[in-house]
């Protein structure tokens, strides 16, 4: 981060999927403060928890502080810097991404630094994405609607984000998505890139017909 900038945990809640019902309602109704569209790259281990993303030339750690069992999770931004990596962001890289030290030498690009990683973790995964989303403001929370593209499959997916734990929570519920499991950037996009070759199908034979359904997963559900 850079230096004097203002660090401010924020919580946040989200939820994966096609269609969010009532809240899809709501928010159709409402005009979008800002939108955007960003390619992004989010690194992804199996042991780590903590969000690295690269977009813009920039590399993006966020670190999970907590969460509540009520869903919300609080988040802090630990690191943004270019390329050429000092072997300061690279030892924060590492430690997010919960692999092993990767040594001190300045790494000039985001398929240099991912290369680097995979030897000593091959199950690092570099997820490609192409995100549009916009932005809005309800009650004090910042709420994203978001459509992602990533390992052949596209997903929308809901935040809510708030310094107060309690204001999401009453939000998310306000929005009729109290059901829903809190699922994470870094815990959704394993999930996606986990099950991006996932194809199931199903057969019934009747007495006079047949019929095939064929069915991929969005990986989050």
């Amino acid at each position: 981060m850079s230096a004097g900038a203002a660090i401010v945990p924020r919580w946040e809640w989200r939820t994966f999927g096609q269609e969010f019902g009532y809240a899809d309602r709501w928010l159709a109704g409402l005009v979008p403060e800002r939108s955007e569209q960003s390619e992004d790259v989010y690194l992804l281990t199996p042991r780590s928890r903590d969000a690295v993303k690269f977009r813009h030339g920039v590399i993006d750690v966020k670190h999970l502080l907590d969460e509540r069992e009520d869903g919300p999770q609080c988040w802090t931004p630990v690191l943004k810097a270019g390329f050429p990596l000092a072997a300061d962001d690279l030892e924060q890289i590492c430690r997010a991404l919960a692999t092993a030290p990767i040594g001190a030498e300045p790494i000039d690009s985001v398929e240099a630094l991912v290369a680097a990683l995979r030897r000593g973790e091959p199950d690092l995964a570099a997820v490609r994405m192409t995100k549009r989303r916009s932005h809005l403001t309800l009650d004090g929370c910042m709420i994203e609607l978001a459509t992602i593209s990533a390992d052949r499959r596209s997903v929308r997916t809901l935040a809510v984000e708030q310094e107060d734990a309690d204001l999401v929570v009453a939000m998310v519920r306000e929005l009729g998505l109290g059901g829903r499991a809190n699922i994470s950037y870094p815990h959704g996009l394993s999930l996606i890139h986990r099950n991006a070759d996932r194809r199931f199908a199903v057969i019934d034979v009747g007495t006079n017909s047949v019929k095939l359904v064929v069915a991929d997963r969005d990986g989050v559900d």
